[in-house]
């Protein structure tokens, strides 16, 4: 059977992607380029057996993989599939031994849905994205979310007067309704089929406006970070960016960032220096590796010092890593 390697961002809120290696009745995924979560579809199970298609049998895990662990069998409940579990398995896993070392793969999830600016009915910020049509599902959501972690750790600096705290939950709620007010009260979504100079082809979606359906609009008419950087005033600008900066160790995922840009974010990426750790081998173009390794230096001296805390010895101090 065909296998397919391909990734896919992890949206609303954007928080990274996944890699995944696709074999038709069954899937591995990593978001991290390390571990892999291995499934076997359900309709894999169903195959040749009519008096069953009427019921739904969801994916079933079959165990994880990692270079270092090797294969961790998941519990298998007894079935009549067993062996076919086992065999579609063990394919898999002879799947994964072929492609992980060739993470990251090229994004494949070109049908996206974009929330709606209400002034000139252009994209503004991305909600969802999936790999193909038959993937679309049949209901949406028009709301766009910073999400719980960013509610959690987000501060920015450039927006705490306006803010008027220093409360994470209310920059993050800001942001949220800096977006909802772009959007209007009515807000608009639209599917959009992204093509290889990554204009946009328009398509069906949710309280459009007559003629939206078909439009064709350029690549310079969507975000290339997923939200609007276009604001009213420079201080709501200026909170935008800090939250992109937040985002950096998630947009380095990105393949399309330009050289200086690419840059920038990693260098305040190191602010968040676990998040880089864990994901840099997913980093399509690394421009200054100093800023990385510094990240994972870093990382791994506050995970001993966690560890040395918890046994209740000396902790190691941490010193700033110049590059």
């Amino acid at each position: 059977m065909p296998t397919r390697c391909y990734a896919q961002r992890i949206l609303n809120p954007y928080r990274g992607v996944m890699h995944i290696i696709d074999m038709e009745s069954a899937e591995a995924v990593t978001t991290d380029g390390l571990h892999w979560d291995m499934y076997i579809h359900d309709d894999s199970l169903l195959s040749g057996n009519e008096t069953r298609h009427d019921i739904e049998i969801p994916d079933i895990k079959f165990g994880t993989w990692s270079a270092t662990e090797g294969l961790k069998r998941a519990p298998v409940l007894s079935t009549n599939d067993y062996e076919m579990i086992q065999h579609l398995g063990e394919m898999l896993l002879d799947n994964i031994m072929k492609y992980h070392l060739r993470v990251p793969f090229q994004f494949h999830d070109t049908l996206e849905l974009w929330l709606l600016d209400q002034a000139n009915q252009l994209p503004l910020a991305l909600l969802e994205s999936v790999c193909e049509a038959v993937d679309i599902p049949h209901s949406f959501s028009s709301r766009w979310t910073t999400g719980m972690l960013c509610g959690e750790s987000f501060v920015s600096t450039s927006g705490v007067d306006r803010v008027k705290s220093r409360e994470p939950a209310k920059h993050a709620d800001y942001i949220n309704r800096l977006i909802c007010s772009r959007a209007g009260n009515k807000a608009s979504v639209q599917w959009f089929n992204r093509q290889r100079d990554e204009s946009g082809i328009g398509m069906h979606g949710q309280g459009l406006a007559a003629g939206l359906e078909g439009r064709c609009l350029t690549m310079d008419n969507f975000p290339p970070l997923m939200i609007s950087e276009h604001w009213g005033n420079s201080v709501d600008a200026e909170i935008i960016q800090d939250f992109l900066d937040w985002q950096a160790p998630w947009l380095l995922f990105l393949p399309g960032l330009s050289t200086i840009r690419r840059r920038g974010f990693e260098m305040v990426a190191r602010r968040h220096c676990q998040h880089v750790a864990e994901h840099f081998r997913l980093y399509p173009v690394v421009v200054d590796e100093a800023h990385i390794n510094a990240a994972r230096i870093e990382a791994r001296l506050r995970m001993a010092n966690e560890v040395q805390s918890e046994a209740g010895e000396d902790e190691i101090p941490i010193y700033y890593i110049e590059i």
